[in-house]
C-alpha cells in the first residue's frame, strides 16, 4: 500500500469531529501554500503599470524642460545677431548729416572732429526692406590729405555681407583698450573696431598703410 494511501486510512480511521479537523488543517495548508491568484496578479500588475506611467509622464516631463531650455538657448543666439545680405536691404542717400545721425542714437556715434573740412563727405543708409529700418549708415570721404575710404558705421549685432571684414582683418592693434581690427588684400585696406554697440567698418582702395589706418581710428576715438 502507497504512503498516500496509508494516509487517507489514517484519517478516515479518526472519529468524525477529528476527520473534520484534519481535513480542515490540510485545506488550510493548501491554499496557504497554493500559488497567487489571478486576482493578485491583475492588482500587482496594475500597481506595476500606474509605476510605469509615473516614471514615462515625469521622464517626458523633464526631457521637455530640457528642451525648451535649449531651444530659448538656440533661439537667443540666432537672434542675438541678424545677418543681412544685398536682397535684404536698399541703400539710399541719407539726407542726414553726421552729427544729425549721432543725435539721432543720443550722441553715441563717432564722427571725425574734420569732418567739415573733408574735401569731398557723401552720406548713405541702407535701411531694411522690410522695415524701413536704418542699419548701416556710410560716409564716403575723401579727407583734407585727399586720401579717399569709406566708414560704415553699423548695430555691432548686425552683420552685413559686404563690409563682413572680421575673417579678413588677421592683425590687431590697440587704442586705449578698444581692439583695431585690419588687413589688407591686392590693392585694398581694411579695418573695423566696436565701441559702444557700434561697429565701425573701413575700407579703401587707396594708397594708405597701418599707421594712417590707425591714426583714423584714433581720430574717431578722440572725438
Amino acid at each position: 500500500m502507497s504512503k498516500e494511501q496509508d494516509f487517507h486510512k489514517l484519517i478516515e480511521e479518526q472519529n468524525r469531529s477529528k476527520k473534520e479537523q484534519t481535513w480542515a488543517a490540510i485545506d488550510s495548508q493548501m491554499e496557504a501554500s497554493s500559488p497567487t491568484t489571478p486576482e493578485s496578479s491583475t492588482i500587482t500588475l496594475s500597481v506595476d503599470r500606474r509605476k510605469i506611467i509615473i516614471i514615462a509622464v515625469t521622464a517626458c516631463l523633464f526631457l521637455a524642460v530640457i528642451f525648451l531650455i535649449i531651444f530659448r538657448v538656440i533661439y537667443n543666439n540666432d537672434n542675438a545677431f541678424r545677418y543681412c545680405d544685398s536682397g535684404d536691404y536698399t541703400v539710399i542717400d541719407s539726407q542726414l548729416t553726421i552729427e544729425e545721425y549721432s543725435d539721432i542714437n543720443n550722441g553715441r556715434i563717432l564722427y571725425f572732429s574734420w569732418i567739415n573740412d573733408a574735401i569731398e563727405s557723401f552720406n548713405l543708409e541702407y535701411r531694411l526692406n522690410d522695415s524701413d529700418e536704418t542699419i548701416c549708415f556710410v560716409q564716403e570721404i575723401i579727407d583734407p590729405n585727399e586720401t579717399t575710404f569709406t566708414l560704415y558705421i553699423s548695430d555691432e549685432n548686425i552683420i552685413i555681407e559686404e563690409i563682413n571684414y572680421v575673417e579678413s582683418c588677421n592683425q590687431i592693434a590697440a587704442i586705449d583698450s578698444t581692439g583695431i581690427y585690419f588687413g589688407q588684400g591686392p590693392n585694398e585696406y581694411y579695418g573695423y573696431f566696436t565701441y559702444d554697440g557700434f561697429r565701425y567698418s573701413f575700407y579703401s582702395d587707396d594708397d594708405i598703410n597701418e599707421q594712417y589706418y590707425l591714426s583714423l581710428c584714433n581720430d574717431l576715438l578722440g572725438s
